[in-house]
Formats: structure tokens, sequence, C-alpha cells
């Protein structure tokens, strides 16, 4: 007899094992004393059949109590007993008990499953991303050896630098100028993906300090008083590389822009690096002003330099009165500080108007010049004309 959704009885037991396996019962209940075969044989046929990591129950009923019945029965695959005669209400019982077993077999069998998925799953991510760390460590090794080599300008694989200018909106002058890396090998990618790359495998603070020293290369193209901004991450400023890396350089002419690959838990640290750094006469500069918490701490914190307006409050500055209001009031405090503000990402002429007319006198975009080679074409400029004289507060 085997039970499933619907019940399936048997009388030859020569047919239980075709059965079993077009059936594919949860449950079976045996007779062990049948003709040939009986119910030993069938259970010894069936246990084959039964895959390893399942369980189909066998509940036997016999007349037969001896204990060398018993162990024998077990042997071959029975999972409870039922002695003759049985009440009906006692067979409901044990039935619906192994198929609670079974049951609760098979929801474990199936969490099994989905669990060892998982775990290949994430072996695969886990291989896949230790080797995207292997790559990354060799591309950008390649690149360290490049530059090391002296080689980036020609080798295609290399760290080149390009230079955007920063001016005085009133008049066009150049006062500095942001160094910014590219990377001309393949797979190609954005250069923050570079540098947090770099970060992740542990060569961020080597990347970085190789892009300052390539951008140093550019100060004599400078106009003689303008400054070069160099971007760093708050590990970079803190380690002792950064001192080495500066020996020699004209310092009084050097700006770090810390950037933010990750969150700064410790200022703390990081206030002693940034002394030393300014002892030797370099300016610290913080991006992205008021595009977030992180930036304002910077500020707080570090009593910038120079703070760098972010672009958001830059765009629809002449149409939009909290922008303007809030703009004119970083001016303000940017100047009660003692800080240069420089307004980022200035795009048209427009914006460079609302700029001018609040007040803001420095700025970059690709409206005043996009970033290059260096040295910067005068001419370039031309187009900013005078500045109109900024906005006044009247009683």
């Amino acid at each position: 007899m085997c039970i499933r959704d619907s019940l399936q009885t048997i009388n030859d037991s020569s047919l239980a094992v075709e059965r079993f396996v077009s059936f594919e019962p949860d449950l079976l209940v045996l007779d062990l004393h049948m003709p040939t075969p009986d119910g030993f044989e069938v259970m010894a046929q069936i246990e084959p059949l039964v895959a390893a990591d399942s369980y189909v129950p066998i509940l036997v009923l016999t007349a037969d109590i001896t204990e060398s019945t018993r162990e024998r029965a077990l042997a071959v695959g029975a999972r409870d007993f039922l002695t003759k005669p049985f009440r009906y209400t006692e067979l409901l019982l044990r039935i619906n008990n192994l198929l609670e077993t079974r049951a609760l077999h098979s929801q474990l069998r199936r969490d099994k499953a989905i669990l060892e998925a998982r775990m290949r799953e994430q072996q695969a991510n886990d291989q896949a991303r230790a080797e995207r760390r292997r790559s990354a460590s060799r591309r950008i090794e390649a690149v360290l050896a490049s530059d090391r080599n002296g080689t980036s300008g020609d080798s295609g694989i290399g760290l080149q630098m390009v230079y955007q200018p920063i001016l005085d909106l009133r008049t066009g002058e150049v006062l500095g100028a942001e160094a910014l890396a590219r990377f001309g090998t393949e797979p190609q990618r954005s250069p923050a993906q570079w540098f947090m790359e770099a970060a992740e495998v542990g060569l961020g603070i080597q990347l970085e300090l190789a892009a300052l020293r390539r951008a140093a290369e550019g100060l004599p193209l400078l106009p003689p008083n303008a400054f070069l901004s160099v971007n760093a991450s708050a590990e970079t400023i803190r380690s002792p590389a950064m001192l080495s890396a500066i020996d020699g350089l004209p310092t009084s002419r050097l700006v770090i822009e810390l950037t933010e690959h990750e969150r700064i838990e410790d200022y703390d640290a990081l206030v002693a690096p940034v002394s030393r750094l300014r002892s030797r006469g370099v300016r610290l500069a913080v991006d992205d002003a008021g595009a977030g918490f992180a930036s304002l701490q910077h500020i707080l914190r570090l009593s910038p330099d120079i703070i760098k307006l972010d672009r958001i409050f830059i765009e629809d500055l002449a149409e939009d009165p909290v922008k303007r209001a809030l703009t004119t009031a970083l001016v303000s405090f940017a100047g009660d500080i003692g800080a240069t503000l420089v307004a980022e990402g200035i795009a048209t002429g427009p914006e460079l108007e609302a700029l001018r007319s609040i007040g803001v006198c420095h700025g970059q975009g690709r409206f005043l010049g996009d970033a290059a080679p260096l040295p910067f074409d005068p001419d370039g400029f031309a187009h900013l004309g005078g500045a109109p004289e900024p906005d006044r507060v009247t009683d």
C-alpha cells in the first residue's frame, strides 16, 4: 500500500518496485510476510532507489514481534512498526507522524539546497572579487612602474595630468590650476574609479603621491605666482610619505585639496599632519562645500585656506533666491575666516555673471577653461570680459 496525495494499493508484491518508481510515494505501508517477494525483499529492492539525502518512511505491518524480525526490518529500511491486529486510529496516527517527519525532512533538504546554492554564489562572488582585486593591483602596479620609469607620457598605460585653470572672475587672471589625473590604459574608467580601486587594494597612497609628483612637473608652466591644487585623501595626508613627496617643491605654491574616499572618523588624527604641511607653506582646500555634512565638518574642524563651492549652488543661481542667499552667506563666511572661496563647475555665462554680482571672485569650470595640458593659452580667457560691481545691501 502506498500513500501520497492519493492512495494506491497493491496486492501483488512483485509490482511493488515498479509502482514505487512510477508513483513516487511519500510513505509506504508494507506487510512483512507476503508471497515472494516478501516485505524484506521489497525493502531491499527499494532501498537503493531512494536518494541518500531523501527520506521515504516505511511503516511495517506484522504479527511477528520477535527481536530478530525487528532488527532485520530496520536493517533494510523500516521506520516504524505496527503489530497486528491494530486499531484504525493508531494506523492513522502512525501514518500522520511519519508524513510530518518526511515533510520536515523535505523542508530541511530544500533549506540545505538553498543554503548550498547561496554558499556557492558567495564563493563565486568572493573569487570574482579576489580576481578583480588582483587585476586592479596589476593595473595600478603597471601604472606606478611606468611612472617610476619615466615612461608614463609615451607608454600609453601610465599616469598623465591635465590642468583646469582657476581664475580671478573679475579680471580673467590665472590664479592657479587644479591638477587632474588621466589614465590611458584599458579598461577605460573614470579617474575617481582608479583612485578608489587603488585604495581598495592598498595602493591608494602610492597612486595619489605619484599623481602629486606628476602634477608638480607642470609648475614651471604656470604663471609665476599661480598655485597648483592637487587632490589627496585623508589617508595620504596622514602618511609620512606626503612630507617626503613635497621635499624640494615650491610649497608656497602648493594646495592640497582634501578628497573623501572614506568617512573621516578621527579629525584629531588629521589636524597634526595638516599643521605640518602648513608649517612648510602648503595650503589646504576643502572640496564640494555645501554639498553635504562631510564638507561642512571638514571646514569646521580643519579651517581650510580655500573653500570650493559645489556646483549645486551655482546652477540656476540667478533664478533661485535660496541658492543666492546661501552663496552670499558663504562669501561672507569665507571672508570672516580668512579663506578664499572658489566656485566650481561654472558652465555658462549667466552663471558667471550671477557669481560676480554677489561678490564671488574666484572660480573654475568649463566655461572658463577645460582641463588641458599646460601651458594655458592666455587668449582662451578673453571671453570673460570685465566684471560688474557686486550687489550692495543698503539700509
